[in-house]
């Protein structure tokens, strides 16, 4: 009987050592404020006045070519006033952006905060 435990004990050592080992990370509080500022961002470039935003104004290249086609998707016809930032489309991106910014700085504050009584 010894002799099959001695047999099975290194089969069992080695699958138990070839297990990969997980090891779990936490961000610092400077990674997280800089997370928190790279979220803000990327939420403003989704406004009206952002990178992505402004195309869809009448002077931007979707809103500018639709106000070409005019009729219904003239920024006052209507499938166009819905791309507006009162329109039902334009409206919910608009309001989207603004809560993921205000949250992110929110974020950011309570990490700096939490630095600051640390330190």
């Amino acid at each position: 009987m010894n002799r099959s435990i001695a047999r099975i004990t290194p089969v069992c050592r080695s699958l138990f050592m070839a297990r990969p080992v997980l090891v779990r990370t936490y961000a610092t509080k400077d990674e997280t404020a800089q997370a928190a500022e790279t979220v803000k961002q990327a939420a403003g470039a989704f406004k009206e006045d952002g990178k992505i935003g402004k195309e869809f104004t009448p002077e931007g290249k979707i809103g500018g070519t639709a106000q070409k086609l005019g009729g219904p998707f003239d920024k006052n016809g209507a499938i166009g006033k819905q791309f507006t930032t009162d329109g039902a489309i334009g409206g919910t991106g608009q309001k989207i952006a603004e809560k993921v910014q205000e949250s992110a700085e929110q974020v950011k504050q309570e990490t700096l905060k939490g630095s600051d009584k640390k330190n």
